[in-house]
């Protein structure tokens, strides 16, 4: 899923969007079909580790939207409108990552 985003924040076009998408939906697929093999604590985690992805496509969608002049604003977006989508997506990016590192921390504790 992070390599997929990781592609995704470098090259932000319609195929590395759809690469991320469909990953996403095989992960949210995979945690569902085992969730009984999941604690509930890392479950919770896991599903705010998704929601955190799913805010950074929609971030990802509009940023190709506008440079592709593909948007539905009344005015045309500006250089401070791109300055800010490319700023919150690095925002979420980063939600993500410490996200997904503190739960890999949990995981290693867990197992040694």
């Amino acid at each position: 899923m992070q390599l997929s985003a990781n592609a995704l924040w470098i090259n932000a076009d319609t195929n590395s969007l759809g690469i991320f998408v469909k990953q996403l939906r095989l992960t949210l697929d995979a945690i569902e079909r085992n969730r009984l093999l999941i604690e509930e604590k890392h479950y919770r985690k896991l599903m705010k580790i998704i929601s955190t992805f799913l805010l950074f496509k929609v971030g990802k969608t509009n940023l190709i939207n506008i440079m592709n002049g593909n948007y539905t604003a009344i005015k045309p977006p500006e250089a401070d409108d791109i300055r800010n989508t490319i700023d919150s997506n690095r925002r979420i990016k980063n939600e993500y990552s410490k996200l997904l590192n503190n739960l890999i921390k949990e995981f290693k504790k867990q197992i040694s």
